[in-house]
C-alpha cells in the first residue's frame, strides 16, 4: 500500500519538502503542498478561513519564509492558540466569519484555505461570494469540506434540521 508521501510524489510528480507530510493527513498534505509549489515562483500572501489553532501551519511557515499568513475562524479560544501558534503573525489572525472577510482584511490574497469549514457554514452562498471577492484574480482557492456532511438518510436529515435550527438562532458554529 502507497504511503502519503508516495500519493503526494506521483500526485506532483516530483519530490517535496518533508515538512508537508503529516500521518494520516493526504488532504492537508495536498493542501500545504500545493501551497508551497505556489510559493516557488513568487512570495505568496495566503489566508486560512477557518483556520481553528493553525496547528498544522507552524511547520510550513518556519521553513517557507515567503509566505505572508492571515488566518479567521469564528471561535475566538482557536484564535488565541493560533496566536499562540504564530506569534510572528498574530496581528493577520482575527475572530470572525467568512462573510466578513472584507471587513477584517482589506486586501486580497493568492491563495485562500478553507479546510473542513464549509459543510458548517450556514449562508454558504455569502461565505464563497466573500471568499471569492478576497482572492486576487489569479488567485487560488484550496476548498475541502467533510463529505459525510452531505448524506441522505433519516438520521442527516434530523441532523441537518436541528442543525438549520441553531443556525438560525444565531449558532451557526455548529451547523453542519
Amino acid at each position: 500500500m502507497p504511503t502519503n508521501l508516495d500519493l503526494v510524489q506521483c500526485y506532483f510528480q516530483k519530490e517535496l519538502p518533508g515538512f508537508c507530510i503529516e500521518r494520516n493527513s493526504i488532504i492537508r498534505t495536498k493542501v500545504l503542498a500545493r501551497v508551497w509549489e505556489l510559493s516557488q515562483d513568487r512570495p505568496l500572501s495566503v489566508l486560512d478561513a477557518g483556520c481553528g489553532s493553525c496547528a498544522m501551519w507552524p511547520p510550513f511557515l518556519q521553513q517557507v519564509q515567503h509566505v505572508t499568513f492571515h488566518g479567521m475562524d469564528l471561535n475566538d479560544k482557536a484564535v488565541s492558540e493560533a496566536k499562540v501558534q504564530l506569534p510572528q503573525f498574530r496581528e493577520n489572525i482575527h475572530v470572525g466569519r467568512g462573510e466578513e472577510l472584507s471587513k477584517l482584511f482589506p486586501q486580497k490574497f493568492d491563495v485562500i484555505v478553507s479546510q473542513s469549514v464549509f459543510e458548517h457554514v450556514y449562508r454558504r452562498t455569502q461565505f464563497m461570494e466573500s471568499i471569492c471577492a478576497a482572492l486576487k484574480d489569479d488567485g487560488v482557492l484550496l476548498l475541502t469540506y467533510g463529505s459525510q456532511h452531505f448524506r441522505e438518510g433519516f438520521g442527516t436529515t434530523v441532523r441537518n434540521r436541528a442543525s438549520e435550527l441553531l443556525a438560525f438562532a444565531g449558532l451557526d458554529r455548529y451547523y453542519a
